[in-house]
C-alpha cells in the first residue's frame, strides 16, 4: 500500500486531480458552447429590438428570434445587411458571416438592420464610442428617412455605477426618442445629430435647440461627451452615406 504521507504521493494525487478537473472543465465548456453562442446571439438581437422599441428586457427569446427568422421566400421582419460605409451601398462581396467573425478585418464595412414590418419601419445602427473607462457599445434606431431618432440602447460598457452607467437607464435613453438629426428634413448636409447637454437643462435651451439635445448625466461629463460623439460625429462619418443613398 502506498504511503500517503510521502510528498511523492501528494504530488501524484494533486497532478491526477488537476488533470481530471481540466478534462471536466474542457468538456463542460465544449458542451455548453452552442448554448452560450445562442444566448449571445439572442441578447444582441434583443438590444437591436429594444433600440427600436420593439422589445423589452422581459420579451421571450422565441419572440425575439421570430423578428429575425426568414420565411419561405427568405424574407424577415428584421433584415440584416452589410454596407460599405464609404459609399453607403450594400456590399455583397463580403458575407455577413465572414464580417461577423472578424469585423476588424473590414474597417470600411458595417452591419445595419432594417425593420421592414409595416408600422414599425426603422433602421437600427450598431454604435460605439469612448466613455470614461472604456468603450461604449449599443444600437441607435432611426426612422427610415434618417431624420429623427426612434430609440437608443447600450448593452456593454464599464462606466461607473450611479454615474456613467446611467446611460443604460430609461430616464436617459427615453430622452432620445423623437429627437431630430437634420436641421432641414431631407437635407443630409444639414446633419447636426443629438448633443448631450451638461450644465443646462434642455428645457432651458432656446426652442430651436431643444429638438437636438438631451439632458446629460450629473457627474459623468466624459461619458456624456462620449455619447455625444456617437450621436453626432460617429453617425455622420459612418452612416450618412447610407441614408443619402437610401433617400435619393
Amino acid at each position: 500500500m502506498a504511503d500517503v504521507n510521502k510528498s511523492g504521493y501528494t504530488l501524484i494525487f494533486a497532478t491526477i486531480s488537476c488533470v481530471i478537473c481540466s478534462v471536466l472543465l474542457s468538456g463542460a465548456s465544449v458542451s455548453l458552447k452552442e448554448i452560450q453562442d445562442k444566448n449571445k446571439k439572442v441578447d444582441k438581437q434583443r438590444n437591436v429590438l429594444m433600440a427600436a422599441k420593439l422589445a423589452t428586457a422581459e420579451t421571450k427569446a422565441e419572440d425575439i428570434e421570430n423578428w429575425f427568422k426568414k420565411d419561405e421566400k427568405g424574407n424577415a421582419d428584421i433584415k440584416t445587411i452589410l454596407i460599405n460605409t464609404d459609399t453607403g451601398l450594400i456590399d455583397e462581396t463580403i458575407s455577413i458571416e465572414a464580417y461577423s467573425k472578424k469585423p476588424k478585418n473590414y474597417p470600411k464595412n458595417s452591419i445595419i438592420y432594417e425593420c421592414l414590418k409595416t408600422g414599425n419601419e426603422s433602421v437600427i445602427l450598431p454604435i460605439t464610442g469612448v466613455g470614461l473607462w472604456g468603450k461604449l457599445y449599443g444600437f441607435l434606431a432611426l426612422k427610415p428617412d434618417g431624420d429623427s431618432v426612434l430609440g437608443i440602447s447600450f448593452y456593454s460598457h464599464i462606466e461607473t455605477p450611479g454615474l456613467g452607467a446611467e446611460i443604460t437607464e430609461q430616464w436617459f435613453t427615453s430622452q432620445f426618442a423623437g429627437k431630430k438629426l437634420l436641421k432641414t428634413p431631407g437635407d443630409f448636409e444639414s446633419f447636426c445629430g443629438v448633443t448631450v447637454k451638461k450644465g443646462i437643462k434642455v428645457i432651458d435651451l432656446p426652442e430651436s435647440e431643444q429638438a437636438y439635445s438631451v439632458d446629460g448625466i450629473s457627474g459623468a461629463t466624459i461619458t456624456s461627451n462620449g455619447v455625444t460623439g456617437i450621436t453626432t460625429k460617429y453617425i455622420k462619418e459612418k452612416f450618412l452615406p447610407y441614408f443619402k443613398n437610401k433617400n435619393k
